[in-house]
């Protein structure tokens, strides 16, 4: 759901499950489900208004282009586009010889892809592309994210004039957005560390052994970079972005 939220924890621990999950690639989903969607505007029908806008009736074009090809120079085809099932295939392929193909390699049967900065869309898109599979989101307390990440000194990697409050804001979009992900598997962190429990019920879900004792032998290679704290004013800034958001992952601020 964020930065320094333990994902790559999860992301040990479901590999040592036999589920090889590939990590971050910058957000890259969110990309390519947007292009997904400026195909579907495309090949859309005229007056339908999607994401960036009207229908550009592509599906009719091309279906009239199809039925006599030789003609086709005498008909409008400004937005002419194969037809949607062969574009979802396309995408569908990409992400099987991207991801699936070299987890089979590896001798992974099965695969999935970790990300810390996509939302709701993205993760939506991946369930259509792939039925029966699983979205794992993963929340962790704001506080523990914002000093985490002071910490870690990526304060400088945002053009803002409050990088922390960057973080804050990203932290209550994904919180929000993610809920609403359909039959999504909800974890806080604190559970994940705490309660064996909430591996059993990962395991279950994912019918994979995702074991509890990993947690307590395996560890990150990683130092913060300076021991802060969060002031007193950065501490109600984030509260004020993130309040809502973390009551309804039941954190208190």
């Amino acid at each position: 759901m964020c930065w320094r939220t333990g994902s790559t924890l999860l992301q040990r621990l479901l590999c040592d499950a036999g589920i090889l999950v590939w990590g971050e690639s910058g957000g890259a989903l969110d990309g390519l489900e947007d292009a997904f969607e400026r195909y579907r505007q495309m090949t859309g029908p005229g007056g339908t208004r999607f994401r960036h806008g009207f229908g550009g009736n592509g599906t009719q074009q091309y279906e009239r282009f199809a039925s006599d090809p030789r003609s086709g120079a005498h008909h409008w085809i400004a937005c002419m586009n194969p037809p949607p099932p062969t574009i979802e295939d396309a995408f569908r392929n990409l992400f099987l010889k991207l991801y699936a193909h070299p987890a089979h390699a590896l001798g992974f049967g099965r695969w999935g892809i970790k990300e810390v900065q996509v939302g709701a869309d993205a993760a939506r898109w991946m369930q259509t592309l792939f039925p029966g599979s699983q979205v794992v989101v993963l929340a962790r307390h704001p506080y523990d994210v914002l000093l985490s990440i002071k910490r870690r000194n990526w304060m400088d990697r945002r053009e803002t004039r409050f990088p922390l409050l960057h973080y804050a804001r990203h932290w209550a979009r994904m919180a929000r957005s993610l809920r609403t992900v359909p039959d999504a598997v909800l974890v806080r962190y604190e559970d994940l560390v705490g309660r064996p429990e909430t591996c059993e019920r990962l395991a279950e879900r994912l019918q994979a052994p995702v074991r509890f004792e990993l947690i307590e032998t395996s560890r990150a290679d990683w130092r913060a970079e300076r021991n802060a704290s969060l002031t007193r004013a950065e501490r109600l800034a984030i509260r004020a972005l993130t309040r809502e958001a973390a009551s309804d992952w039941g954190y208190r601020l």
